[in-house]
């Protein structure tokens, strides 16, 4: 199945905590992205607006991560840390669909290290994901579904454009993505990206060229989200060769931010747009890693950062913060 490109230097993160956590202990967790542990660091000895900072992009608090941001850039705007902050706001602004900001903060990071090529490649991409107004939501509400299972990952119904389909829901891309004949089937206008743009890499390690556009408007349930980006792939590329038409489609993580809430029943019943049972970070089990969703679970009485939480088959909803899947605007 197609999954993420890479478009912002990920970071490298190892882990030590004590009941005073130095600032090395705390540059030992950031490193080896021990989010859970850094969070419970930060919150009961706290720590420099940088590891503050960290917490806040980590789980989805975009109002104090930028606070916490300006403060880190402001005292040292050259810094390692400065880089690093705006590397974190980027993918904040990223996973949210907010590409001319996340672009923002990559020009940023370039102005600190102008020799990066990563930071150069992702650019280009950020680019072309730029081209349209921000994805926003302009209309939410409760809703209740049908899904069924396709190559191991839930569909469901929605419209785009006013065209109906259904497509599969999978917080493994990072950007929505759809076939070329689906695009054109609900009349999307193709974007070119540049040639050296980093390549869309698959679950098998499988890297593809594509396109993008943006769809006006998708509606799911009660749910209408306008300017929404898709990375669009030749008919060939896989899964799509395995669906038919009206089902070439993928929801990424971008959409289900703006939903914030997902619940899967057994009965295959999907409940989307339902209150948070959670109340603050400090009781959240989900956070990111740059693009990617990572839940708190425990096996033999010790707490484990596992996986990336992928939406599909019987899975309960994460509990999770309210807002922590749709940043403060």
């Amino acid at each position: 199945m197609l999954s993420r490109a890479t478009f912002v230097l990920l970071l490298t993160f190892s882990t030590c905590l004590k009941a005073e956590p130095r600032e090395s202990d705390l540059k030992a967790l950031f490193d080896s992205h021990k989010w859970f542990d850094l969070r419970d660091a930060v919150s009961q000895h706290g720590a420099s607006a940088f590891y503050r900072c960290a917490v806040a992009s980590a789980f989805g608090d975009l109002k104090r991560a930028r606070h916490e941001a300006e403060s880190v850039i402001k005292s040292s705007p050259k810094s390692e840390q400065a880089y690093q902050a705006h590397n974190l706001l980027a993918y904040l602004y990223y996973r949210t669909g907010r590409y001319r900001e996340a672009q923002q903060q990559l020009n940023q990071m370039l102005a600190i290290k102008p020799d990066n090529a990563s930071d150069q490649a992702g650019r280009k991409v950020f680019q072309a994901l730029s081209g349209s107004p921000e994805q926003s939501v302009n209309r939410r509400g409760f809703s209740r579904m049908h899904y069924e299972v396709k190559l191991g990952t839930p569909f469901i119904a929605l419209s785009v454009n006013g065209k109906t389909a259904k497509y599969m829901l999978d917080t493994g891309m990072n950007v929505s993505a759809m076939s070329e004949s689906e695009a054109k089937r609900v009349g999307l206008a193709f974007q070119p990206v540049a040639s050296d743009a980093p390549k869309a890499q698959g679950s098998a390690g499988l890297f593809a060229s594509y396109r993008v556009a943006v769809a006006d408007l998708i509606t799911v349930g009660n749910f209408h989200i306008r300017n929404v980006a898709f990375l669009l792939f030749p008919d060939p590329q896989e899964p799509w060769g395995d669906l038919p038409p009206g089902e070439r489609g993928a929801l990424g993580i971008s959409v289900l931010h703006a939903i914030q809430t997902a619940r899967f029943s057994k009965d295959r019943t999907l409940e989307i747009g339902f209150p948070s049972k959670g109340g603050s970070v400090r009781e959240a089990n989900l956070c990111f890693q740059g693009a990617s969703p990572f839940v708190a679970a425990e096996y033999k009485g010790k707490r484990h950062s596992v996986f990336r939480h992928r939406s599909g088959g019987n899975q309960p909803v994460a509990h999770v913060r309210e807002g922590l899947l749709g940043c403060d605007r």
